[in-house]
């Protein structure tokens, strides 16, 4: 992409209107051209085109040189588009990075000055960058091709400051946005500084006012800089929080101080799983960024891991910010391996996540993935931080439970881990003996102490008190327990006498989905895939919205599948086997899939139907950091409904006439996502935080009341 250089030369092709409104335009733009250093932060209020509701945009970049910038937006309120909400892109003169960008590869040919010269132009004459374009997924951003109809428009008060009101087109050519760039621009001519700006572009106005207008600061070489201590803190954090889940999916409790995640805590049942080198790479604790420990702090039945910063202190800004982590709820239901196969089946399924969550952490440190393994304790020379011993203690990838190393494969655009492909076949709850399973199902019951269920007895009392934020408390706490209260809930709203307490008891009951145990979730392959950067550590509200948009194609896909009969089975109704059908179904005397959906989303299936079939079409992996499903019942029905059904005499119960549902859920509940997703046949998503469970039923009108309407 070359630079808008030649636009100083566009004014001669049509003469302006108003040769003064020319000269404080060309003051303008010498004095940002020349600016040594710039940063211009704008709040705009955005109307679509065609009208609809008006959104608000909060966008800037920061500039130092000719190739040092940072370029990030923010969109308040915007819902289902399909655009990030939140994204930021910078160089630090080397190296181009992103945040939240939803196609990474859009950047890959941008050249840093080339991009810096661009936001100049950008600022002086608003005309969008090419990282303008990033969002909506264009290549080839239009170009300008020549200004006209410059007038002077007279003068407006801005505050205590007398300013000059100046009109112009730009029209842009080169891409289907080809068309005209209408601006109003209200400059204060004394120091060459524009306060506010209306746009409209392509149909849409965009009402600019601008909160910072600063050329020529002193601002430092870190500012642009991806690499820094407290990027490495946020990651390391994110990692350590990974340790602690991990901790927490096989013993069913969080660990009651960081130390139990490298040492088996002694009051610890015998039956429970415990990885012979603990649930930290390399058995040692690591230190933060500036030496000191991590913390693990409770507060209101919740666990966080936490750094404080350069300087220890809770609070801050800057390098003196704390990185938090906050874990989901423990399960209370524990992990065990009653048979020796079983024990090293899911001591590899958890040793390949710890091995992971390296990888990770190194993707989220450099905002880019690691081209081989040893660049995970190798550290090259343009590395500016790392981590006490690596990313990968020891200096080699530690061996599986059978004895070989674990295979780490770089591939473009990810990275795997996995074992060595003899052994990478999965066990399923069918391949498990009558007697581990039994086993497993007894260790995984809810393990609560006479200790915890005198706590929750005092909890369930304080729902009935007379100060309403007392009460409000009590069922947050409760709340936080998730599904490991529901059998002591249940015991006491069988005994409970005061209405007051049990309207709220079943109101919390039903608030809280019913989770599978770890035993039964963690039986699958030892494969997982991360992907190139698309968000910052701990961060996922991109992840999400891409989910979103996602399960809004498969409403889609079925009203196609229905309308046009996809299968040929001459019934017009939905498919409800799977997410994977969408895409893998035959039709009757046909040669060809259906694929009624991109074959990544298929691959996300979370229980496809045939998964030999799917495996040899891709390899399963989330999208977006979601699993999908199919769910299986419609409660808002009376009496409830069952989606899969046989439309056809002696068919599969894979469809329905009138009803389907999907859900999408994190694949790393706190990670990729929190929100869980759910749509219908009526083409409206909801979303609710279920701490990472698949809701596989409708809910109720009821309960449904609880979940968010996401537009």
């Amino acid at each position: 992409m070359k630079a808008w250089a030649a636009l100083f030369l566009l004014f001669a092709q049509d003469k302006p209107d108003d040769p003064s409104a020319e000269a404080i335009l060309n003051a303008l733009r010498a004095k940002v051209d020349h600016a040594k250093s710039i940063r211009a932060y704008s709040r705009s209020l955005v109307t679509p085109a065609g009208g609809g509701d008006t959104t608000e945009l909060v966008s800037g970049f920061k500039l130092k040189g000719k190739d040092r910038w940072i370029w990030e937006y923010d969109w308040k309120g915007m819902t289902g588009s399909g655009v990030p909400r939140r994204m930021l892109v910078q160089c630090d003169g080397r190296k181009i990075t992103s945040e939240g960008v939803k196609d990474p590869s859009l950047l890959e040919d941008l050249q840093p000055a080339t991009v810096a010269a661009e936001l100049r132009v950008s600022l002086s004459m608003a005309i969008p960058s090419s990282l303008a374009w990033v969002p909506v997924g264009l290549r080839t951003p239009p170009r300008p091709a020549r200004v006209s109809d410059i007038k002077d428009l007279g003068k407006e008060r801005v505050g205590d400051r007398e300013a000059r009101v100046i009109g112009y087109t730009v029209h842009l050519s080169g891409t289907e946005f080809d068309g005209q760039v209408q601006v109003k621009v209200v400059v204060d001519p004394a120091e060459s500084r524009i306060l506010k700006r209306d746009i409209v572009m392509a149909g849409a106005q965009y009402q600019q006012t601008f909160e910072v207008f600063a050329l020529d600061e002193e601002l430092p070489d870190s500012d642009f800089a991806w690499q820094s201590n407290r990027r490495l803190a946020r990651v390391e954090v994110a990692q350590l929080a990974e340790s602690a889940r991990l901790y927490s999916l096989c013993t069913g409790r969080h660990p009651g101080s960081l130390r139990d995640l490298v040492r088996r805590p002694e009051t610890l049942e015998a039956d429970i799983l415990w990885p012979s080198g603990g649930f930290v790479l390399g058995g040692e604790l690591p230190k933060d960024p500036w030496g000191r420990p991590f913390e693990l702090l409770a507060q209101d039945g919740r666990a966080s891991i936490v750094c404080r910063g350069a300087d220890g202190k809770e609070g801050g800004k800057g390098d003196d910010e704390d990185a938090v982590f906050t874990l989901p709820e423990a399960s209370h239901r524990a992990l065990g391996a009653p048979t020796e196969r079983l024990e090293k089946y899911y001591r590899a399924r958890l040793e390949a996540a710890l091995l992971a969550a390296a990888v990770r952490a190194y993707r989220d440190a450099y905002g880019e993935l690691p081209k081989k393994k040893a660049a995970l304790w190798e550290r090259a020379p343009w590395m500016e931080i790392w981590p006490a011993g690596g990313w990968l203690p020891g200096g080699k990838v530690p061996p599986d439970p059978w004895g070989d190393p674990y295979r780490i494969i770089s591939d473009e655009g990810s990275v795997r881990v996995q074992l060595r492909d003899s052994k990478s076949g999965l066990i399923g709850v069918k391949g498990l003996t009558p007697d581990e399973h039994r086993k497993l199902e007894e260790i995984g019951r809810p393990r609560i102490s006479e200790v915890e269920r005198a706590a929750l007895s005092r909890l369930f009392d304080r729902l009935g008190d007379d100060d309403s934020k007392e009460r409000d408390r009590a069922h947050v706490e409760l709340k936080a327990w998730g599904a490991a209260i529901l059998p002591v809930l249940e015991e006491r709203l069988k005994v409970e006498k005061d209405p007051e307490i049990a309207y709220r008891l079943t109101t919390l009951r039903k608030g809280i989905p019913a989770r599978k145990p770890a035993w039964m979730t963690e039986l699958g392959i030892v494969r997982i895939s991360i992907g190139r950067p698309s968000s910052a550590p701990g961060e996922s509200v991109g992840d999400e919205r891409l989910a979103a948009t996602a399960l809004k194609t498969l409403t889609s896909a079925q009203a196609d599948f229905r309308a046009n009969d996809r299968d040929n089975n001459h019934v017009n109704d939905f498919w409800t086997g799977d997410v994977a059908g969408l895409y893998t179904t035959l039709p009757k005397g046909a040669n060809q899939m259906i694929r009624l959906i991109e074959l990544d989303l298929a691959a996300a299936d979370g229980a496809p139907l045939d998964e030999e079939a799917l495996g040899k079409l891709a390899e399963r992996q989330p999208k977006a950091g979601y699993w999908f499903r199919a769910m299986q019942k419609d409660n808002a029905q009376n009496p409830p409904a069952e989606y899969q059904q046989a439309t056809i005499a002696g068919g599969a119960k894979t469809h329905n006439t009138s009803q389907f549902g999907f859900v999408c859920y994190p694949a790393e509940y706190g990670v990729t996502g929190v929100r869980t997703y759910i749509a219908n046949e009526n083409n409206t998503l909801f979303w609710k935080d279920t701490q990472g469970e698949a809701v596989l039923e409708w809910p109720d009108d009821a309960t449904l009341r609880e979940w968010t309407r996401s537009d």
